[in-house]
């Protein structure tokens, strides 16, 4: 067993409690001695290391991933962060012939060093600047506690939802949050927003719950600095938050302590979890699998699926693992150890299924899914536009929302609403495939499969653990961190807005029209995600359907239609449905009834570039566009046509 030394420092899970020794007299300019546990402590003849992969170029750095390594999701324009846990590893990324430097050499210290510091601030400071007072990384439980309380305690404006269960039969819960939240859905717009797709991101999930903080009790307490801005926003539309989207890995990343038995193989593994916990496909397994049962040698996650590949989205395209290839996977012989193993068919996860089924049934007008790390802000789509899929030939073009002119001649397309949130943090604006490419992710399924503007932010700053120090995510989302005070200062100045302009990658900035000026900056990722929701609650950037009905009648919406996979296609259903009011009319904010993979498919390949060519459906030919089919009560529908930023009237729906 651990020795009792290690046992009580793992204690109380994920290093969470580390002990911090303090002598009984130390000298005011002294600082206090941390009990930091190393690798060698736990028995590792090999240290769990970050190292920067060079990687010059977005093949280079697809030919990184393709080795199935333990990438972090943070790359820039010349390399590629991965973490090493074996020699084995390492001699795989010096036999592809990749050059790299080790960044942090001992994982398990920095983790150990990070929770013993954070221990130390906490109790320095006691409260923090965050919505919820917070000074430490939640953990599961501690999220199902702030639900239940915020559900309970702002009952007229929050209410807990459970969208599903995980494989291990854990609830995936969230938080629904607006003005007379527990009535019938009354046709307002959604704005969703997730976090921890992947296990070991905890600040993801702070980011999101402390936002379902900030928002009840920016409604209620009037003397918040954003009071009437939010109590607008709430009334205008409804917030769902679902912190943990991977409640069984996070659970097992979060808290592991001393239930290894020597030799310990991998104890460093549980806290760096990236998949979720499937074990056998197609089962479902006990509560706890995870955490008791033995970990493979050098894997971070040596089974699982990465949720974040398991959308339908192009799912089995770049970037995504197939998984039991005969040349992959040597190192371990495990067909699912790659770090971004795709599963066996789309949505094959109880996790992504019960996130499409809560995006199928509500008009979810703007999402965002925060991951770490990187300080990048991701738009759609995740491969580039010149990328041609082999089940059809054509490219995928840009997003046709990348750019989008309202009818006052402003720019509210997705680069732009990614600039003005960028411009709060200092965050990259860019395509996801600028990283490298990537395919099955939640953005670019929600976003092409409904019209919602859909975003990844990549939180924090680049470097070190994923477990940054707590103080470092108190100053993210509240503008104290030094990127959002440098934008601050510039704040009212061209070179405010120049600065802001900036953040976009460079040669993206393509759109016509104005673009909106900044008002603020360096408001931090509050700021951020408010921009976001108010996007989501402006009929100007998606779309509206009007009518007169009886007070009572159910008002349905519904689209069904083929998605693309990579070689392949599966049905999709959206359908939604309202309650009319007191009155007799109604106002259903929807999405554009033509789905972005559809309206993409305007371009082809020619002489090398991309050039547009008009709508297509998915056999190719050309077409005016997608219907939804509106319907009262479940009577004979009525195909409408509307596009982004347009309203139609279907006059008295229920005959």
């Amino acid at each position: 067993m651990l020795t009792s030394r290690l046992r009580g420092v793992l204690a109380a899970g994920a290093f969470a409690g580390l002990a911090v020794a303090f002598a009984p007299a130390l000298p005011a300019a002294e600082a206090p001695t941390l009990d930091v546990v190393t690798a060698a402590d736990l028995g590792l003849a090999y240290a769990p290391r970050l190292v920067h992969v060079d990687a010059p170029t977005l093949e280079a750095r697809n030919e990184v991933i393709a080795l199935g390594l333990d990438d972090t999701h943070h790359a820039s324009h010349d390399h590629i962060e991965i973490v090493l846990s074996t020699p084995a590893e390492e001699a795989l990324l010096r036999e592809a012939g990749f050059d790299f430097e080790v960044e942090i050499p001992d994982l398990v210290a920095d983790m150990s060093r990070t929770m013993a510091e954070d221990e130390l601030w906490a109790a320095e400071v006691g409260t923090s600047d965050m919505p919820s007072g917070r000074t430490t990384y939640r953990t599961l439980a501690d999220y199902v506690a702030d639900i239940d309380r915020l559900d309970d305690e702002y009952s007229a404006i929050a209410k807990k939802v459970v969208i599903g269960q995980s494989v291990e039969g854990r609830d995936l819960l969230g938080l629904e949050i607006g003005r007379d939240v527990r009535d019938p859905e009354d046709g307002r717009p959604v704005f969703l927003m997730f976090g921890v797709h992947h296990a070991r991101e905890w600040p993801s999930a702070e980011m999101t719950m402390e936002f379902g903080f900030d928002l009840v009790e920016g409604y209620t307490d009037t003397s918040h600095d954003d009071h009437d801005r939010i109590v607008d926003l709430l009334d205008r539309a409804r917030v769902i938050i679902v912190p943990v989207s991977n409640p069984d890995g996070f659970h097992t990343s979060r808290t592991f302590d001393g239930i290894y038995e020597p030799p310990i193989v991998n104890a460093f593994g549980p806290g760096w979890w990236r998949k979720n916990c499937r074990f056998v496909e197609g089962q479902s397994q006990p509560e706890g699998t995870c955490l008791a049962l033995p970990l493979a040698a050098g894997q971070t996650s040596p089974v699982g699926v990465d949720l974040n590949r398991n959308y339908g989205g192009l799912w089995g395209g770049p970037g995504a693992d197939p998984g039991f290839a005969d040349d992959d996977y040597r190192l371990i012989g495990l067909g699912n150890a790659s770090g971004t193993y795709r599963g066996p068919a789309p949505f094959s996860e109880p996790e992504t299924e019960a996130i499409r089924q809560l995006i199928s049934t509500r008009q979810v007008t703007t999402l965002i899914t925060n991951h770490t790390r990187g300080h990048l802000l991701l738009r759609p789509n995740g491969v580039a536009p010149d990328t041609v899929t082999p089940f059809d030939g054509f490219p995928r073009g840009y997003a046709p929302d990348e750019c989008f002119l309202r009818e006052d001649g402003v720019d509210y397309g997705l680069q732009a609403l990614g600039e003005r949130m960028t411009a709060q943090n200092g965050y990259s604006n860019q395509f996801g495939w600028e990283l490298y490419d990537t395919t099955g992710t939640t953005e670019d399924y929600s976003y092409n499969a409904t019209g919602g503007y859909g975003y990844t932010f990549e939180l924090m700053p680049p470097g070190g653990s994923f477990h940054p120090n707590y103080s470092v995510v108190v100053e993210e989302y509240t503008g104290t961190n030094v990127k959002s005070r440098q934008l601050k200062a510039l704040e009212g100045t061209a070179a405010g807005q120049a600065a802001a302009a900036a953040r976009t990658s460079a040669g993206k900035d393509t759109c016509a029209g104005e673009h909106v000026e900044h008002t603020t900056l360096g408001g931090g990722l509050r700021e951020s995600y408010l921009i976001a929701l108010e996007n989501a609650a402006d009929a100007r950037t998606h779309s509206l359907i009007t009518g007169t009905a009886p007070a009572g009648a159910e008002i349905t919406v519904t689209r069904t239609g083929d998605f693309p996979t990579w070689e392949s296609t599966f049905e999709d259903t959206v359908t939604t449905t309202m309650t009319v009011a007191e009155g007799g009319t109604f106002a259903y904010h929807v999405n554009p009834s033509t789905r972005p993979i559809l309206d993409s498919r305007r371009y082809r390949a020619a002489n090398g570039g991309v050039e547009e060519t008009g709508r297509k459906n998915l056999d190719g030919e050309p077409f005016e566009g997608e219907y939804w089919t509106v319907s009262c009560n479940g009577g004979p529908g009525v195909d409408v046509l509307v596009d982004r930023g347009q309203s139609v009237d279907v006059g008295a729906i229920c005959g």
